[in-house]
């Protein structure tokens, strides 16, 4: 069997993306968050849930999937890295 290039691209292309890691916003999205702004620039990023037990799960989730730390502070959820 033999495969195209544009075949071996494509598997190049999703082996890449899923070794690096994807971004937050799509976990942050599917859970109804919204960014809080920040107080100063050194402040890390933070979103609010409607709740603590949601805001949990986004915690786990995106250590998860992305490796990120992150960590709830009630419905508050701050991401450090």
């Amino acid at each position: 069997m033999k495969i195209t290039k544009r075949q071996l691209r494509r598997v190049i292309r999703e082996a890449v993306l899923n070794e690096a890691g994807r971004g937050i916003m799509h976990i942050i999205k599917k859970h109804g968050g919204k960014r809080l702004p920040k107080a100063d620039k050194y402040d890390f990023t933070r979103y609010e849930f409607k709740d603590d037990r949601t805001a949990s799960n986004v915690v786990w989730e995106i250590h998860s999937e992305t490796g990120r730390e992150a960590a709830n502070s009630g419905n508050v959820v701050t991401v450090y890295t």
